[in-house]
């Protein structure tokens, strides 16, 4: 398999599920031997998760994003160009000379994804509302990769909860979030 030249695009300043999923995927073409790089905002969080084979550039502005991506992407010489999450969506849709794939973290929506050539459904449900979509599409279910010990204890921040509840570095961790709003009710 050759190398290839891969841009990941995440326009969020934290980092949450789909934002994991675009580190996680990144780390891992670059251990494979692909040159990745990451587009995402200037002081984004993402920036300290990546491998050091990864290199992260980060917009100042969040104006003419589309534009940036294009030409940032073509001066990288991406063979493919993966936006995460609907906004990166919509601005690698610019990049038109390249093969554009979008990852759907929570749903389709025509005028983010419309225009990729290829879409990553994270669950087979999503499927459902491709109708309109002409591109290619599979089903790739999210994943966590195994970490070692060592590398999750040097990501883990002193004094974080791992360490204050005495859980092993390399233990997995499966957590929940519930919220309680008045027009949805309480949710498990």
């Amino acid at each position: 398999m050759r190398a290839l030249s891969i841009v990941h695009v995440v326009f969020s300043s934290r980092i949450a599920g789909g934002e994991h999923h675009c580190v996680d995927l990144a780390n891992a073409q670059a251990a494979l031997g692909h040159t990745v790089h990451v587009i995402g905002p200037a002081g984004s969080a993402v920036r300290h998760a990546l491998d050091q084979r990864v290199r992260f550039h980060g917009l100042r502005l969040p104006v003419l994003r589309g534009a940036l991506v294009r030409r940032l992407a073509a001066r990288l010489g991406a063979d493919i160009v993966h936006g995460h999450l609907g906004p990166a969506c919509k601005a690698v849709a610019a990049a038109r000379d390249r093969v554009r794939v979008g990852t759907l973290h929570v749903g389709y929506k025509a005028h983010h994804h419309a225009r990729m050539d290829a879409l990553v459904c994270v669950n087979s449900a999503q499927v459902g509302h491709l109708k309109d979509f002409g591109g290619m599409h599979r089903v790739i279910y999210n994943w966590a990769p195994e970490r070692s010990p060592a590398s999750c204890a040097a990501k883990a921040p002193s004094g974080s909860l791992r360490q204050e509840l005495g859980i092993p570095a390399a233990a997995p961790i499966v957590g929940c979030v519930a919220g309680c709003t008045r027009p949805r009710a309480c949710t498990r």
